[in-house]
Parts: C-alpha cells; structure tokens; sequence
C-alpha cells in the first residue's frame, strides 16, 4: 500500500457532509411517503422499502445511469443508517472514504472496534433486491454484538 493509499484509507468524512446527507436521504423518504425521520430501528424498514423503490423505478435504465443513480441513494441512505445506529447504540463513531483491506469509496464507518458498511449494505439493497435488507445487517451485526 502506497503512503497517499494509506491516507486515503483514513480520510474521514467531513460532519457537514454527512448531516447534508442525511437531510437530503429523510427529504427524499418523505416525498415517497415514508418518514424516517425519527431515525430509529423502526425507519431501517422504511429505508429498505425506499431502496427497493428506487430499484424497481431504475430497472429499465442503462446500466451506467442506474448504477449513478444507486450510488447516489446509496451514500444518502447510508447516512441515516449511521444516524440510526449512533441512535441505538448511544455511541458514536467515525465514518471514512476508504477502507485500507476493501477499497476505495466503501465508506466504512468504524464504531469502537466493528467496522461497519451501511454504504455497501444500502448499494446492494439497490442493485440485488433479494439480498439480505439493511434492517437484517443491522440485525445480525450491531444487535449480534450489542
């Protein structure tokens, strides 16, 4: 790993963006209809049903195009999904770019020693809709561990 690899993988992401994007993910649920805006374990239902929204409304788009679009909610979602689990847990962690073992632009987020990719989770959510739902990763990792 290069020196600028090892910085990239310890960039954090500025609070300014994330409560940015967390606006602009519980705005976007709230013109769908779904208030996620009490970010609590509750809302990780309503985030999976927005995801799953936006994959059946982007199915017959080029793939180049959907795949914007997934990113794009994807990066929002996963700032509620943060949101929510610092909620839950009365803790609060560190959410970086990269992740020096996984890549580039993963968006792990690391709380106390789980690390941590509701970037991921949400992204799959998207693009596999039969996958395993952001509130069944929340469950089996943050709950499995307290």
């Amino acid at each position: 790993m290069t020196e600028y690899s090892k910085q990239l993988a310890y960039t954090k992401v500025p609070i300014k963006n994330q409560r940015w994007l967390l606006e602009t993910a519980i705005d976007a649920a709230k013109d769908e209809g779904y208030d996620i805006s009490a970010l609590n374990r509750d809302c990780l239902q309503l985030i999976d049903n927005m995801l799953k929204k936006i994959q059946r409304g982007t199915a017959k788009l080029p793939n180049s195009q959907r795949l914007e679009i997934a990113q794009g909610a994807a990066i929002e979602y996963a700032a509620a999904i943060i949101a929510i689990v610092e909620n839950e847990t009365q803790t609060s962690g560190q959410w970086y770019y990269h992740h020096k073992k996984f890549g580039k632009d993963t968006f792990p987020y690391v709380l106390g020693e789980k690390t941590i990719f509701p970037y991921v989770w949400a992204l799959k959510t998207i693009q596999t809709p039969t996958s395993d739902s952001v509130k069944i990763k929340y469950e089996q990792i943050i709950n499995a561990t307290g």
